[in-house]
């Protein structure tokens, strides 16, 4: 009777053994499968952001009045290697003056004209937004830019870029490596003119 009891009890802790093992294995996989699935997300991620951007073409700066600029027309295209971007996912960020003066733009489906004429644009452009510039783009126009297209874009600035003033221009759009441009304004800027700001 006593060793029958004995055979009960060792077999209800050896269950009871087996069952806790059980758990924790089931426990360890899950929590496996869970850091795997992550790793290989983050990876994608990162390898996706390392892949995809913005090359810069060309900066220029509109001057409506002698030493300062009010419009910027920025050219860009695909970084070598890069997939197509959705313009519409991607604001531009504009810094001057140390930091001081700060604009931040989303894209606007409007497509505008830039007459180099009267330096005007058409129709005007609007704070916050920034557009594709039609006549001076080569590519199809769309929100979407693709292998072989250079958009130019085109923004109003917060307030004027003055003559010798540095500014920065980042473009960010999601799981891409931001663009960023850095640069300063002319010492004389004379009015009525088109001022390269940086160089293809």
């Amino acid at each position: 009777m006593m060793k029958g009891q004995q055979a009960i009890g060792t077999l209800f802790i050896f269950i009871a053994l087996v069952i806790t093992a059980a758990l924790a294995a089931f426990v360890l996989v899950s929590t496996t499968n869970t850091l795997q699935s992550k790793s290989v997300a983050v990876a994608n991620q990162t390898m996706n952001k390392a892949t995809m951007g913005f090359s810069a073409r060309q900066v220029e700066g509109i001057s409506h009045a002698d030493n300062q600029i009010s419009e910027i027309l920025m050219g860009v295209e695909l970084a070598p290697g890069s997939g197509v971007i959705d313009l519409s996912d991607a604001k531009i960020i504009w810094t001057a003056n140390g930091g001081k003066v700060y604009g931040e733009y989303e894209y606007n489906s409007t497509l505008v004209t830039f007459d180099a004429t009267t330096l005007s644009f058409s129709p005007a452009l609007q704070a916050g937004q920034y557009y594709v510039v039609q006549n001076r783009t080569s590519g199809d126009d769309d929100k979407f830019l693709e292998s072989g297209e250079v958009y130019v874009l085109g923004f109003q600035l917060p307030q004027p870029l003055l003559k010798g003033q540095d500014w920065s221009i980042t473009m960010r759009a999601p799981y891409t490596q931001d663009l960023y441009i850095t640069g300063y304004a002319p010492p004389v800027i004379e009015a009525n003119t088109i001022v390269t700001l940086k160089s293809a």
